[in-house]
């Protein structure tokens, strides 16, 4: 969730729900392991270690599944039963290929955001624009977020259709408006440098034709010129911005200058 108005919490409060929440992701990383293929981590957790992290913070997990592996969620306990086996329904059916579950574990919200291995890969590579999601309900919008690499935002409601009892809509990876492009989360979780928890072959590689990609995007939108990254950057595509500690930024803009320089060589 954005939060334009966010305060950072006290250093020892952040230091002490960061410590709870790693935690609990070495539990469920263990726990989950035999339903995914791929598994990382964005939001606070990520890039606000000891930072931003506060009581109310969930952990948001991105986490990779194939047709093969995904039944194996069936054998997990801490989701409800029912949004599970609607959500297990519809993927199997292939009428989507993300759908999200999310539970409490000692008061931690767990945002689970199951993702198709090949539509990830897809969507973070810039091959698919959008992704058919699993949605609780059609009533109302959900409203997805985007930023340009000059912090311009773009605001969109996506409230798509029903498809065989299945509440089922778009999730944008990226969109250009006038020809100005915007990047949406499933691109920005990467360029986020998330904690990578789980991956494989596919996912690594996929990683770094995305980060090939915006680099790419980032000079075309500076006329090839290499862009003052205090002004063009792609740190300003990073909706959590605002959450992140000084080291995770500086880590993001060093990433982006030794892509630039790979890039010339």
């Amino acid at each position: 969730m954005l939060e334009p108005d966010f305060k950072l919490p006290e250093k020892q409060i952040s230091f002490d729900e960061t410590s709870k929440r790693l935690m609990l992701l070495n539990w469920f990383k263990e726990y989950i392991r035999p339903s995914v293929t791929g598994f990382i981590v964005s939001g606070s957790l990520s890039y606000g270690q000891n930072h931003s992290v506060k009581p109310t913070s969930d952990i948001d997990m991105q986490l990779l599944v194939t047709p093969e592996s995904v039944g194996q969620l069936a054998e997990t306990d801490c989701f409800d039963e029912k949004e599970l086996t609607h959500a297990l329904a519809g993927y199997k059916k292939g009428l989507y290929k993300q759908f999200s579950l999310v539970f409490k574990k000692n008061g931690v919200p767990m945002e689970c955001h199951f993702w198709d291995e090949q539509a990830f890969i897809d969507a973070i590579t810039f091959k698919n624009e959008n992704t058919p999601r699993l949605r609780s309900s059609i009533e109302s919008p959900s409203t997805d977020y985007g930023y340009s690499f000059d912090r311009e935002e773009n605001k969109k409601d996506y409230y798509g259709g029903m498809i065989e009892g299945f509440a089922v809509a778009d999730f944008p990876s990226f969109r250009k408006i006038e020809n100005k492009l915007f990047l949406c989360r499933p691109i920005t979780n990467i360029l986020g440098l998330p904690l990578v928890e789980i991956s494989n072959d596919n996912f690594d590689a996929a990683i770094k034709v995305c980060w090939e990609q915006a680099i790419r995007e980032l000079l075309i939108f500076n006329n090839s010129q290499t862009p003052d990254l205090e002004s063009i950057s792609i740190l300003n595509t990073l909706p959590g911005k605002n959450k992140m500690s000084e080291e995770s930024q500086e880590k993001v803009q060093q990433k982006t200058k030794d892509e630039i320089k790979n890039r010339s060589k």
